[in-house]
């Protein structure tokens, strides 16, 4: 759990191009296999309003509409709300 926080308070602090390269780790966060990593990445994009990871969670959205595991609803919801948060739309 320490690791979230510690990429909330990096993000937070970096430059322009170290926010671009978190920004492209948490969108191999939100594709892990791992049971939270995508969690994580989930929360720091509503943390800090990163709108550059809506493509990647569209793209989430996608897979997570045809996948087997029985979270994938939950998921997908979670996901959704985001988006729609990032994007304005209610």
């Amino acid at each position: 759990m320490g690791q979230v926080f510690e990429l909330s308070k990096a993000y937070q602090l970096s430059s322009v191009d170290e926010r671009l390269e978190i920004e492209e780790y948490l969108c191999l966060l939100l594709n892990s296999e791992s049971e939270l990593d995508p969690y994580d990445a989930c929360f720091l994009a509503r943390e800090h309003r990163i709108v550059a990871l809506v493509p990647a969670l569209r793209r989430s959205q996608e897979r997570l509409k045809t996948a087997n595991e029985v979270s994938a609803p939950f998921e997908w919801a979670t996901v959704n709300r985001l988006v729609g948060f990032l994007t304005g739309v209610k």
